[in-house]
């Protein structure tokens, strides 16, 4: 293989990577005992969700809710994995966002956003 077709390759590869979202830890630390507002969004199940390059093409298609929590003082939340857990919930996901099949820890980096309003 050329070296050029070798770099092309490594680009190609890296545009079908799943991280439509951007990169984000979602954690967030409560200030105080207290109910959350959390403003969740998913990328939409469409074919070939997981991959950039598909969702540029779909457009973005994003599922957004807003969903309330009980937060503690002190204590560490992933918002993405709350936002996850209501994937399927009429109201909330819808069974409308996408997944990485079998990988629980990548849907739920890289496909979901949770942050409080």
């Amino acid at each position: 293989m050329t070296p050029l077709a070798r770099s092309m390759s490594v680009v190609f590869i890296v545009m079908l990577s799943y991280v439509p979202m951007g990169r984000a830890d979602g954690s967030f630390t409560a200030p105080a005992d207290a109910k959350i507002l959390v403003q969740c969004e998913c990328v939409a199940a469409t074919t070939g969700c997981q991959s950039k390059v598909f969702d540029s093409l779909s457009g973005k298609q994003r599922v957004a809710w807003t969903q309330e929590a009980q937060a503690k003082k002190g204590v560490v939340y992933n918002l993405n994995q709350l936002c996850y857990r209501k994937r399927d919930v009429k109201g909330a996901g819808d069974e409308l966002c996408c997944e990485v099949p079998g990988d629980e820890t990548a849907t739920t980096k890289n496909l979901f956003r949770g942050t409080v309003r």
